[in-house]
Protein backbone atom coordinates (compact mmCIF):
# COMPACT_ATOMS: atom_id res chain seq x y z
CA UNK A 1 0.00 0.00 0.00
CA UNK A 2 2.81 2.14 0.95
CA UNK A 3 4.42 1.61 -2.33
CA UNK A 4 1.36 2.56 -4.22
CA UNK A 5 0.96 5.68 -2.45
CA UNK A 6 4.28 6.75 -2.80
CA UNK A 7 4.82 6.08 -6.79
CA UNK A 8 1.43 8.02 -6.90
CA UNK A 9 3.07 11.24 -5.05
CA UNK A 10 6.12 10.88 -7.44
CA UNK A 11 3.71 10.76 -10.63
CA UNK A 12 2.56 13.63 -9.27
CA UNK A 13 5.45 15.72 -8.71
CA UNK A 14 7.25 14.97 -11.60
CA UNK A 15 4.11 16.26 -13.29
CA UNK A 16 4.62 19.66 -11.84
CA UNK A 17 7.98 20.29 -14.07
CA UNK A 18 8.26 23.63 -15.62
CA UNK A 19 7.36 23.71 -19.83
CA UNK A 20 10.18 25.36 -21.66
CA UNK A 21 9.33 26.35 -24.82
CA UNK A 22 12.16 27.66 -27.18
CA UNK A 23 10.93 31.20 -29.10
CA UNK A 24 13.19 32.32 -31.77
CA UNK A 25 13.30 35.97 -33.03
CA UNK A 26 14.78 36.69 -36.61
CA UNK A 27 15.49 40.62 -36.95
CA UNK A 28 17.02 41.86 -40.27
CA UNK A 29 20.26 43.55 -40.00
CA UNK A 30 21.05 47.52 -39.25
CA UNK A 31 23.88 47.57 -41.59
CA UNK A 32 23.35 48.35 -45.30
CA UNK A 33 25.74 45.18 -45.91
CA UNK A 34 23.75 42.80 -43.81
CA UNK A 35 20.36 43.95 -45.73
CA UNK A 36 22.32 43.37 -49.40
CA UNK A 37 23.37 40.17 -48.56
CA UNK A 38 19.86 38.86 -47.09
CA UNK A 39 18.76 40.27 -50.46
CA UNK A 40 20.79 38.40 -52.41
CA UNK A 41 20.14 35.37 -50.20
CA UNK A 42 16.67 35.88 -50.75
CA UNK A 43 16.84 36.10 -54.69
CA UNK A 44 18.94 32.87 -54.89
CA UNK A 45 16.46 31.20 -52.60
CA UNK A 46 13.43 32.48 -55.09
CA UNK A 47 15.23 30.62 -58.00
CA UNK A 48 16.04 27.69 -56.24
CA UNK A 49 12.36 27.49 -55.57
CA UNK A 50 11.16 28.54 -59.48
CA UNK A 51 13.45 25.93 -60.88
CA UNK A 52 12.56 23.26 -58.05
CA UNK A 53 8.77 23.50 -58.98
CA UNK A 54 9.49 23.75 -62.73
CA UNK A 55 11.49 20.78 -62.39
CA UNK A 56 8.67 18.78 -60.39
CA UNK A 57 5.51 19.93 -62.74
CA UNK A 58 7.97 18.45 -65.96
CA UNK A 59 8.21 15.45 -63.56
CA UNK A 60 4.91 14.98 -62.46
CA UNK A 61 3.46 15.59 -66.13
CA UNK A 62 6.01 12.87 -67.65
CA UNK A 63 4.54 10.28 -64.85
CA UNK A 64 1.03 11.21 -65.72
CA UNK A 65 2.21 10.49 -69.39
CA UNK A 66 3.55 7.26 -68.89
CA UNK A 67 0.92 6.20 -66.06
CA UNK A 68 -1.90 6.63 -69.43
CA UNK A 69 0.38 4.94 -71.75
CA UNK A 70 1.00 1.75 -69.54
CA UNK A 71 -2.15 1.02 -67.61
CA UNK A 72 -4.59 -0.09 -70.73
CA UNK A 73 -2.09 -2.90 -71.29
CA UNK A 74 -1.71 -3.48 -67.41
CA UNK A 75 -5.60 -3.24 -67.31
CA UNK A 76 -6.10 -5.94 -70.46
CA UNK A 77 -3.47 -7.70 -68.88
CA UNK A 78 -4.70 -8.23 -65.44
CA UNK A 79 -7.26 -10.96 -65.43
CA UNK A 80 -4.54 -13.01 -66.54
CA UNK A 81 -2.42 -12.79 -64.65
CA UNK A 82 -4.98 -12.72 -61.94
CA UNK A 83 -6.37 -16.28 -63.22
CA UNK A 84 -2.14 -17.86 -63.27
CA UNK A 85 -2.38 -16.34 -59.37
CA UNK A 86 -5.60 -18.34 -58.90
CA UNK A 87 -4.71 -21.77 -60.58
CA UNK A 88 -0.57 -21.52 -58.96
CA UNK A 89 -2.46 -21.18 -55.23
CA UNK A 90 -4.32 -23.86 -55.75
CA UNK A 91 -1.96 -25.90 -57.10
CA UNK A 92 0.25 -24.96 -54.01
CA UNK A 93 -3.11 -25.38 -51.84
CA UNK A 94 -3.21 -29.32 -53.26
CA UNK A 95 0.87 -29.49 -52.82
CA UNK A 96 0.28 -28.71 -49.41
CA UNK A 97 -2.72 -31.29 -48.41
CA UNK A 98 -0.62 -33.69 -50.33
CA UNK A 99 2.26 -33.05 -48.04
CA UNK A 100 0.45 -33.02 -44.53
CA UNK A 101 -1.37 -36.38 -46.02
CA UNK A 102 2.42 -38.14 -46.97
CA UNK A 103 3.42 -36.41 -43.75
CA UNK A 104 0.49 -38.10 -41.46
CA UNK A 105 1.22 -41.18 -43.06
CA UNK A 106 5.07 -40.79 -42.56
CA UNK A 107 4.54 -40.16 -38.85
CA UNK A 108 2.10 -43.15 -38.19
CA UNK A 109 4.20 -45.62 -39.80
CA UNK A 110 7.83 -44.29 -37.70
CA UNK A 111 5.32 -44.82 -34.66
CA UNK A 112 4.07 -48.38 -35.36
CA UNK A 113 7.61 -49.32 -36.38
CA UNK A 114 9.14 -47.63 -32.90
CA UNK A 115 6.27 -49.41 -31.15
CA UNK A 116 7.31 -52.82 -32.66
CA UNK A 117 11.28 -51.79 -31.79
CA UNK A 118 10.36 -51.35 -28.69
CA UNK A 119 7.87 -54.06 -28.13
CA UNK A 120 11.47 -56.55 -29.61
CA UNK A 121 13.74 -55.05 -26.80
CA UNK A 122 15.76 -52.93 -28.85
CA UNK A 123 16.89 -49.64 -28.66
CA UNK A 124 14.81 -46.61 -29.58
CA UNK A 125 17.90 -44.50 -31.36
CA UNK A 126 18.57 -47.42 -33.72
CA UNK A 127 15.17 -47.94 -34.62
CA UNK A 128 15.28 -44.41 -35.59
CA UNK A 129 17.71 -44.76 -38.77
CA UNK A 130 15.01 -46.99 -41.00
CA UNK A 131 12.83 -43.89 -41.67
CA UNK A 132 15.22 -40.93 -41.34
CA UNK A 133 15.25 -37.68 -43.20
CA UNK A 134 17.71 -39.56 -45.66
CA UNK A 135 14.48 -42.24 -46.68
CA UNK A 136 11.82 -41.96 -49.13
CA UNK A 137 8.76 -41.16 -46.50
CA UNK A 138 10.97 -37.71 -46.24
CA UNK A 139 9.31 -35.27 -48.37
CA UNK A 140 9.66 -30.84 -48.68
CA UNK A 141 7.27 -28.98 -47.91
CA UNK A 142 6.04 -26.88 -50.80
CA UNK A 143 6.87 -23.32 -51.25
CA UNK A 144 4.83 -20.98 -52.63
CA UNK A 145 6.80 -18.43 -54.47
CA UNK A 146 4.78 -17.56 -57.96
CA UNK A 147 6.07 -14.63 -59.03
CA UNK A 148 3.56 -12.28 -61.35
CA UNK A 149 4.47 -9.78 -63.20
CA UNK A 150 1.93 -7.16 -64.39
CA UNK A 151 3.30 -6.10 -67.50
CA UNK A 152 1.68 -4.55 -70.87
CA UNK A 153 2.06 -7.08 -73.36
Amino acid sequence: MKLIIISLLTLLLGSCSPVYIVDHDLEPPKTTKGLSCLKGCQSQLNQCDLQCDRQFSQCSIKAKQQAQRLLPGLLKAYPHQLQLWHSARSQYRRDLDWYEFQSRIDYSRRQSYLRHCIKQGKNKHSCRNRYGHNSHYYYDRPSFNILVLFSPR
